[in-house]
């Protein structure tokens, strides 16, 4: 297991100088993807990569796309 930080753009697959509305869009796609409810077999799982998904959506929202989400 790797536990090297990870950029908060490249968790949302999104240029690091992404406007607002591409930011969205993605954290949006993988909320979805991974929200608990559709992960019922790995739920645990789903509520922790959706805590990463915040952090790297609130930190490219203020404009810092090179904070290190820890994962």
């Amino acid at each position: 297991r790797n536990n090297d930080p990870i950029m908060a753009y490249q968790i949302l697959g999104v240029d690091r100088n992404a406007d607002e509305t591409t930011i969205n869009k993605a954290y949006r796609a993988l909320a979805l993807k991974w929200h608990p409810d559709k992960n019922r077999d790995k739920v645990e799982f789903a509520e922790k990569v959706t805590k990463i998904i915040n952090a790297a959506k609130d930190a490219m929202i203020n404009k810092k796309p090179d904070t290190e989400i820890q994962i």
